[in-house]
């Protein structure tokens, strides 16, 4: 008995020893094809490339946030960021940390979405208490996505003088991409055009960048018409 208790040990722990070196070599040959996707990411200067190939690593590599901000770090626009972010997620292994990568955009909009579209959505995800209830303290809400209203007023201003609608149009997506508007200040940007299908026209355009897309129907109550009102609905429907 005491022999054959000797041998199953020994090879207890020579199963051990061989499931660690396996751990060992596929940490290593991970960390060794993340270093490939770094090198093919720097060395081009087109922007689609880089995208292209660090959404080929995160969508068949597990990953840490870590590595995500370190690739995020070279694309150049919030929407490729989103767009890789959004692909990486489900492989990332340490989504308690994920909030990090938030620092990494420059439009505020873009974060709300980004946090509505993957830990939100995770119910796996434990947060500390938040004492004011909602979210967790380190997720923005709609209240932090909100210009002041001085400059607010500017904006307006500076679409109402446009004297052609397009022209209208133009400015008011220029602010709507460039800043960080409530669901509020994004209906009185709508409301400044005259015409429904112009209206429509902006409140797709904005859908992107509202910080509450799932809030998007009481965009309804700027339309006139009830024609235009069911496109928005079958527009939002579409986008579900």
């Amino acid at each position: 008995m005491k022999k054959i208790a000797i041998l199953l040990f020994a090879l207890i722990l020579i199963l051990s020893m061989h499931k660690q070196g396996l751990a060992q070599n596929n940490g290593a040959h991970s960390s060794d094809k993340f270093s490939a996707c770094m090198r093919s990411i720097k060395s081009s200067q087109n922007h689609q490339v880089r995208y292209n190939n660090a959404t080929q690593y995160f969508l068949n590599e597990w990953s840490t946030t870590r590595q995500l901000q370190d690739v995020c770090y070279y694309l150049p626009n919030d929407e490729l960021k989103f767009q890789l972010c959004m692909a990486a997620y489900p492989k990332i292994i340490d989504k308690n940390n994920f909030a990090k990568i938030y620092d990494s955009f420059f439009t505020f909009s873009y974060v709300i979405r980004l946090y509505h579209n993957t830990q939100a959505k995770d119910g796996s995800l434990e947060y500390e208490h938040n004492p004011n209830g909602g979210y967790p303290s380190t997720i923005p809400t709609e209240n932090d996505c909100n210009t002041g209203a001085e400059e607010f007023s500017h904006i307006l201003t500076a679409i109402k003088e446009q004297t052609f609608a397009n022209a209208q149009k133009r400015a008011a997506k220029i602010y709507i991409a460039k800043k960080c508007l409530s669901m509020n200040q994004l209906q009185q940007i709508v409301s400044v055009l005259t015409m429904d299908g112009d209206r429509l026209e902006i409140i797709k355009y904005l859908y992107d960048y509202a910080p509450f897309p799932e809030k998007m129907y009481a965009f309804r109550k700027v339309l006139t018409f009830s024609v235009s009102k069911k496109k928005l609905d079958q527009f939002l429907i579409d986008k579900q």
